[in-house]
């Protein structure tokens, strides 16, 4: 059963290249849960590649909105990130509702490698997130075998395909079709479905508009782009 794109599995983890945009789809859709669901709902940092802790900056600000976030702490001696072992608790604990931010580069995707063998395969949903405006997912191809590599790292088949295209704030109706349209050549060529759609609210009410039959996820932009900060 889904409810506003949401599926019924308690575990739910976005994992895709850097630049896909996995972390502001995470803090979303984290966000939505908790808001239909009104139950608590949990939102775990596993990027550990990225010098951009991202949701650990906006920490306060997302509890204070309802979340309970896990992210992970630094080791004082080595500043190298450690994973709370909390995380192994809550993905493993089949009542517990969590959304997974996982790292795309495969150092970051390894986390998971060690826990995927012990988490039931109908417990969870691993959604593959995409931009299309990005070069390692520019072609259909490519997204094939980014996809690839990442579910050998991470031992978790991909359940389905996210559509994130965007090349920021600058994107145009017309950037998000046409990357909704090359995203789902993908998923047809993995015979993987396509969730849903990604675009910032406003623009996602256009995309709507345009295209009724899409499954449209608008999005609230915490995050500010690394370079334009």
């Amino acid at each position: 059963m889904r409810k506003g794109g949401h599926s019924s599995a308690r575990k739910v983890i976005f994992f895709g290249p850097y630049g896909s945009g996995k972390t502001e789809v995470s803090i979303n859709y984290a966000l939505a849960w908790r808001s239909w669901s009104q139950r608590q709902v949990w939102l775990v940092d596993l990027d550990l590649v990225t010098p951009f802790f991202r949701i650990r900056e906006l920490r306060r600000r997302l509890e204070a909105l309802g979340l309970s976030v896990v992210v992970p702490e630094l080791d004082a001696a080595s500043e190298l990130p450690v994973i709370p072992p909390r995380v192994t608790t809550l993905l493993l604990d089949p009542a517990s509702a969590v959304v997974v931010d996982l790292g795309g580069d495969p150092t970051g995707a390894r986390v998971l490698g060690s826990l995927a063998a012990r988490m039931r395969g109908d417990t969870y949903q691993a959604y593959f997130v995409v931009n299309n405006y990005r070069p390692f997912t520019a072609t259909v191809e490519g997204i094939a075998d980014c996809l690839r590599r990442l579910e050998q790292v991470t031992r978790l088949a991909a359940t389905g395909l996210v559509a994130n295209p965007h090349l920021g704030p600058d994107t145009t109706l017309g950037d998000v079709l046409r990357g909704q349209e090359l995203i789902q050549r993908a998923a047809a060529q993995l015979r993987l479905p396509l969730v849903f759609t990604c675009a910032r609210k406003g623009l996602a009410d256009q995309v709507k508009a345009y295209r009724p039959e899409l499954e449209v996820f608008p999005l609230d932009l915490y995050i500010g782009m690394p370079w334009r900060r």
